[in-house]
């Protein structure tokens, strides 16, 4: 009993030494900005909270959630030690892409023991997407060359490349012109100066024609590079992800992003097998491909969570549609007796196709084309969302069309090939 009796004692002088475990939040109040301010992208949000604690607070964060629980802002920390603290700082708002709507100012704050956050709800007004700048790029036998629209509607040469391109873009948030080469280089040019940001070489290995692809998708450039792999670069020309084909001998020259999904073609050099290939967007990794039995000639993405294959068959063409959830492939539309030169996405139920024969507008949800203009067959088509323009290249020349009724509006010639029209937007 004695012997319980030490113990006991042993054990209570113990644990009166130790402190109480704190049970207590910080107290977080922020004053500025006020529930429910308007700010607009651009602006300076000035953010001002008195924080206090019964216990040394140790570190006070800040930054702005959108309604998925993103951060959009980054976050600013800082170390305290003491028991009050007055935050004063500015958030700083510089990505234009932000859209309107309500967002929350999240105040953290910590002691030893606990996390406390506040909520302030305000909201922000977008910037209107506005036209910036336009290009042509155009090519003789051997060379490519950049012209830029100037102030009097004409176009100024600014830029030439030793070298034919498969394909180019423009990712206007990071001020990038993207030239994607026949011999496989990939280029990023300042399209302030037409100074090289980075340039990656020898993206394909294969004694074939290279036919690669770009696309710009948030972050990224997408590029089809050598042994069929479909490759993402970010803009300090850093890998990201890569997608794989099974089949290393085959290549994929068609691609575009559908929610979750990076849906391509693959063919097979000297065997005139064209498949369809799905591979998840986040992973990269491959999922399903199915036979398709012609050549395509354009994939873009739907309404119905669907991608659209134009391509052709002989002396026909056709439009069908791969559904993602189901990995299933139907017809949509037969064109008898024509194939299809181009395509170009106007919205997502919207899609103007050139053939051999006529220009059309093509219907996705009621699966039926009619004729914008009769034995009219452009090389290529590019949408102007601002000013609702369609932009049609035929050799040298360029006819810009007004919608919805494709009224001839202007006329630009070139003294080379026109390959691709291109917009850069403010955000």
């Amino acid at each position: 009993m004695r012997k319980i009796l030490i113990i006991s004692t042993l054990f209570s002088l113990l644990f009166s030494c130790k402190k109480d475990e704190d049970n207590t939040l910080p107290i977080i109040q922020i004053t500025t900005p006020t529930t429910n301010s308007y700010f607009s992208i651009t602006d300076t949000i000035q953010v001002t909270s008195e924080i206090s604690d019964n216990e040394i607070i140790t570190s006070v964060s800040v930054y702005i959630l959108n309604d998925k629980a993103q951060n959009i802002s980054g976050t600013q920390s800082f170390t305290v030690n003491a028991q009050k603290f007055t935050l004063n700082t500015a958030i700083i708002l510089d990505d234009i892409r932000i859209e309107s709507g309500s967002y929350d100012i999240v105040v953290s704050a910590s002691d030893e023991y606990n996390n406390k956050k506040s909520y302030q709800r305000i909201s922000l007004i977008t910037v209107n997407k506005e036209l910036e700048k336009i290009y042509l790029i155009t090519e003789d036998l051997t060379n490519t060359y950049i012209l830029e629209e100037d102030l009097t509607k004409s176009f100024v040469q600014k830029y030439i490349y030793t070298g034919l391109l498969c394909d180019a873009e423009v990712n206007s948030y990071y001020n990038s012109l993207l030239l994607l080469s026949k011999s496989g280089d990939l280029i990023s040019l300042n399209t302030e100066n037409y100074q090289t940001f980075w340039q990656n070489s020898n993206l394909n290995n294969s004694p074939y024609e290279y036919k690669g692809r770009l696309l710009v998708n948030d972050y990224l450039v997408y590029t089809s590079q050598k042994n069929n792999s479909i490759v993402a670069y970010s803009y300090d020309n850093f890998i990201k992800k890569t997608s794989i084909s099974e089949n290393t001998s085959n290549n994929s020259n068609l691609f575009c992003i559908q929610n979750d999904y990076i849906v391509g073609n693959s063919y097979s050099n000297g065997i005139g097998v064209n498949k369809i290939e799905k591979y998840y967007y986040s992973t990269g990794i491959y999922q399903t491909s199915i036979n398709l039995n012609y050549e395509p000639v354009e994939f873009l993405p739907s309404y119905d969570n669907s991608v659209l294959i134009f391509g052709n068959s002989g002396s026909n063409a056709t439009i069908s549609a791969f559904y993602l959830l189901y990995n299933t492939l139907q017809e949509r539309y037969t064109f008898d007796n024509e194939n299809i030169l181009a395509v170009c996405k106007i919205s997502d139920k919207d899609f103007i196709v050139s053939t051999n024969q006529n220009t059309y507008m093509f219907d996705a949800e009621a699966q039926n084309a009619y004729i914008l203009q009769a034995a009219y067959s452009p090389q290529a088509i590019f949408y102007e969302e601002i000013n609702n323009l369609v932009y049609c290249t035929l050799n040298n020349e360029v006819k810009i069309f007004t919608l919805p009724y494709f009224q001839e509006y202007n006329t630009i010639t070139s003294s080379y090939n026109v390959k691709e029209v291109l917009f850069k937007y403010n955000k």
